[in-house]
């Protein structure tokens, strides 16, 4: 208590634990563990971290659920904190939740809450997420090994960090028994084109080949996610084949340059039997590994490195001469053009004029994705052509 009030510049963490607990074993000299023993110490607790400007992290190991608001009302003051952990504690209607809000949503340095082996329940699960819902500023949140979710709070919890996508980038949820209608609320919230997630751990859950089949629909809407944890599902072949295709769906060189080259991990890729039995979801992560990085936008690169790889006989050199952006929807025309030539001869005359007008319309609506979506190179093209 006392290098709190001195704000002593070498404690940098918190730690509200039992008395007895055993995590005071590890005590070092950054960390100050306060044991209240009643009320008013632990108002005087919240009070003094409250005051104290040198603290970043406060983990709360026990603390009873009548004490949590007198506490909260001192904590709240302070807003270096940026790291707020709840772990072993057994609380099982998350009446804890409720006091943090006032402080969620005025702390812009809180950037990381962890919950882990904490049996909140599903009523605690429905009032963390009515907590986070004040909160925009989270850029990591775990739940970890808190027992059985159910379906519907998981839905609540998930449609609130739908909203609050502005700076999430990582999200913790393993041993939580997420199922098929949780995979179907994550698939929603990947599917949000504002999400800035790059690294989700679903691992040891009870996710199956249709929940993953759900996932997999949604990675090829999202360009963003770099990890997403599968280890310890219930996923067989059918499952990874559904996640290869996602990857890599070799159907037609549209379809692969539609695909998903953003994933990078899964977890468990680098396991031997997962290797000799899905070389090619290792190839296509490999792959995706290869690019940019330090964007966000798609690298090029990417999906040529996957069309030459289904597609040994297609001459890249053809288009040196072009921009890179141009190439998916060149593609694009020339599939549909390809198309419609080699099954011409085979179409009655009124159906003749019908293909001629979607083959235009097809032309006109690749143009006009392409200025849209390059409108620089539109316009530096259109310069130069008038300059030449």
């Amino acid at each position: 208590m006392r290098r709190l009030l001195e704000n002593d510049t070498t404690l940098d963490e918190v730690c509200i634990a039992d008395i007895n607990s055993n995590l005071r074993r590890f005590a070092m000299n950054e960390i100050a563990y306060l044991t209240p023993k009643n009320k008013f110490g632990f108002k005087m607790g919240g009070e003094n971290i409250g005051n104290n400007t040198t603290v970043f992290k406060l983990v709360i190991c026990s603390i009873e659920e009548e004490y949590m608001e007198s506490f909260m009302n001192g904590v709240k003051r302070n807003n270096n904190i940026h790291t707020l952990v709840f772990v072993g504690w057994h609380v099982h209607n998350g009446a804890v939740f409720p006091p943090l809000s006032p402080w969620l949503e005025n702390n812009c340095n809180l950037t990381t809450l962890q919950i882990v082996r904490c049996p909140v329940g599903s009523n605690g699960i429905k009032l963390l997420a009515s907590t986070l819902a004040t909160n925009n500023h989270l850029e990591h949140i775990s739940i970890r090994m808190c027992s059985v979710i159910d379906d519907e709070a998981f839905d609540e919890l998930v449609n609130v960090l739908d909203k609050n996508t502005k700076h999430l980038t990582r999200l913790d949820l393993n041993d939580n028994n997420i199922g098929t209608k949780g995979c179907i609320a994550l698939a929603n919230f990947l599917s949000n084109k504002k999400s800035e997630l790059k690294n989700l751990n679903i691992s040891h859950n009870n996710i199956n080949d249709e929940g993953i089949t759900h996932l997999t629909k949604a990675l090829t809407q999202n360009n963003r996610l770099k990890e997403l944890n599968l280890n310890g599902n219930a996923i067989t072949e059918d499952g990874w084949r559904s996640l290869a295709t996602a990857l890599c769906n070799s159907e037609s060189i549209s379809d692969i340059y539609l695909s998903n080259h953003s994933l990078q991990s899964i977890g468990i890729s680098s396991d031997r039997w997962f290797k000799r039995n899905n070389a090619d979801i290792v190839l296509y992560l490999s792959i995706n590994s290869g690019g940019d990085n330090d964007v966000n936008e798609i690298d090029p690169f990417v999906p040529i490195q996957k069309i030459l790889h289904h597609d040994t006989e297609w001459d890249i050199a053809m288009y040196k001469d072009e921009d890179l952006e141009l190439l998916p929807y060149i593609l694009e025309w020339e599939e549909y053009a390809g198309f419609l030539n080699t099954n011409y001869s085979e179409i009655t005359n009124s159906k003749k004029r019908d293909y001629r007008r979607r083959l235009q319309s097809i032309k006109n609506k690749t143009i006009h994705a392409f200025v849209k979506a390059f409108p620089i190179v539109v316009v530096d093209k259109l310069q130069s052509t008038l300059e030449s």
